[in-house]
């Protein structure tokens, strides 16, 4: 008899769970409702933290020192903008030659120097994504870099997200 109980709840429980499992909890939604809308443009604060976040990231990876001189030379890159807004890409790569070339560990030339005068180059993409749910879109832009050596290989990368919320007849849209 207790056996034939204990398979009993056994069987109540396992039901219950896949009923659960089963059931929808109302509609999910994509943009959390107590961020507050901005403008959808990528402004001056934006490159600067995440310019500095990135240089933070090499500095603490180690990837410049294991260059053959000290200070490391680093080449700027194109940073590509795959985004729907006109960005100066400048912006970003501005404040990362400004932070590198403050912290003793790197100098970056401006002129596009041979690659044998070269340690590193610099290379990068701005990315965007966009995301509605209702009234309002989420887009997020993505900074990719990457740190290349003079023989082509990848010795640091970092992504980084910027988030820009607005609303349907609000800002930035």
């Amino acid at each position: 008899m207790m056996k034939r109980t204990l398979v009993y709840c056994l069987g109540v429980v396992a039901c219950s769970l896949l009923v659960a499992g089963c059931a929808t909890t109302g509609s999910t939604t994509l943009i959390d409702s107590s961020e507050k809308p901005t403008t959808a443009a990528l402004d001056t604060q934006d490159f600067a933290l995440k310019g500095e976040e990135m240089v933070s990231s090499l500095l603490v990876s180690g990837a410049l020192d294991k260059a053959a001189r000290k200070p490391a030379v680093i080449a700027m890159g194109r940073i590509v903008n795959n985004s729907t807004l006109y960005i100066d890409p400048d912006q970003l790569t501005k404040k990362i030659r400004v932070a590198l070339n403050k912290g003793n560990k790197a100098v970056t030339d401006t002129t596009g120097g041979v690659l044998n005068t070269l340690d590193f180059t610099f290379s990068g993409k701005i990315l965007e994504n966009k995301t509605r749910d209702g009234h309002k879109t989420l887009r997020t832009y993505t900074f990719q870099l990457s740190l290349t050596d003079s023989q082509g290989l990848a010795v640091w990368e970092e992504e980084k997200e910027v988030n820009k919320l607005t609303k349907k007849g609000g800002l930035g849209l």
